[in-house]
């Protein structure tokens, strides 16, 4: 343990540095941790302190208000734990360096920060060892700042509701975009931004939901809180991407390798590809941000799929190769008596069905 604080209660904060926490003894001698997990990382921004990760904190100091600020020595950062148990990044840009004085904190380069001290005014000084400077940290209250109203849909179906552990899904909000800085985390877990454009991010629900009924969504920008919402988490919640996004021509590609549409029709017995986000789980696991690469995971639940309302062969359901939340579904149209034309097509994960309307085209 490599510093101390206290507060007006008479709880006794302890920087327990190799164990990558900080811990607090209350009055009754009980110790519990605050902020850490005991990993060392850096994760964890807007969500509670014990799910996020640090690395050696070795500096902290408390203020009037109950706020813990914490030396975040091997992240190059300052964090703040909220009286409420929720931790934010307030300084450094996570890369030791030298850089950043009379700008956001944020965008500042530290180098090892140890030692805290604040005043009366509320300014917290910094010793930036690694820089040998003392740096002085001006009032930044972002927790408090006001937070817009987002809206979480399905990548493929554009429904809202609940999500599935590794599905793409889109944040919409007012004014949220491309701007730089911008970071999505789900109950404090860093999700992937995989795209942004105006009025929307397309971001990666994490495989770390699993098991959770509910989670909170939160969108910063430049460091500061920016959009949240919240959703529910379930096992599986398939769509099958469509040119147009939600029902219609499905974005599916023939045998041939051309797209599929009313004027390049499948032919019936051929092979047909298609793009599914939702399946849930794989086997073996899918990491979080991370392209598909063989061994490619199958989805853990059952996968069935009828077109024309005919049952189809899937000779090909697992991760696509090079994306990121992106199942691959080779199926072959069935024959027969299976009629022409734009054709219905049905997914099931499980017992989840994917958005009605889509269809393909057959010959």
């Amino acid at each position: 343990p490599h510093a101390l604080a206290a507060d007006a209660a008479g709880n006794l904060y302890i920087a327990d540095t190799l164990n990558h926490r900080v811990r607090k003894v209350d009055p009754d001698g009980v110790i519990r941790t605050v902020a850490g997990t005991g990993e060392r990382g850096y994760s964890g921004d807007g969500g509670p302190g014990v799910a996020a990760r640090l690395s050696e904190p070795r500096g902290l100091a408390i203020d009037g208000d109950g706020h813990l600020y914490i030396a975040d020595t091997g992240n190059h950062a300052i964090r703040k734990l909220t009286a409420e148990g929720r931790i934010y990044t307030i300084a450094g840009n996570g890369n030791p360096g030298w850089e950043g004085d009379g700008g956001p904190a944020l965008q500042a380069g530290l180098d090892s920060p140890w030692g805290l001290a604040l005043d009366g005014l509320g300014n917290l000084y910094v010793a930036d060892s690694g820089n040998r400077r003392i740096r002085k940290l001006l009032p930044f209250n972002s927790p408090t700042l006001p937070v817009v109203e987002a809206t979480v849909v399905h990548a493929a179906s554009l429904v809202e509701g609940p999500v599935a552990p590794g599905q793409l899904v889109y944040i919409l909000a007012e004014d949220i975009g491309p701007q730089g800085g911008l970071e999505v985390y789900f109950d404090g877990v860093g999700a992937p931004v995989v795209a942004a454009i105006e009025g929307r991010v397309t971001a990666q629900v994490p495989y770390e939901m699993d098991g959770r009924a509910s989670v909170e969504v939160e969108v910063r920008r430049d460091g500061r809180p920016y959009a949240r919402a919240a959703v529910q988490i379930t096992d599986a919640a398939p769509g099958i991407f469509t040119v147009d996004g939600g029902p219609g021509q499905a974005l599916a590609l023939n045998q041939n390798g051309t797209l599929n549409t009313a004027a390049q029709p499948a032919p019936r017995g051929s092979i047909v590809t298609f793009f599914v986000t939702g399946e849930g789980l794989l086997d073996p696991p899918g990491a979080t941000g991370v392209p598909a690469a063989a061994p490619y995971g199958k989805p853990l639940l059952p996968v069935r799929l009828t077109i024309g309302g005919y049952p189809a062969s899937i000779l090909y359901a697992g991760a696509a190769p090079g994306q990121v939340g992106m199942l691959q579904i080779n199926a072959r149209v069935p024959a027969g008596y299976v009629p022409t034309g734009a054709l219905r097509v049905e997914l099931r994960m499980g017992e989840a069905l994917c958005q009605e309307g889509v269809t393909i085209a057959v010959k």
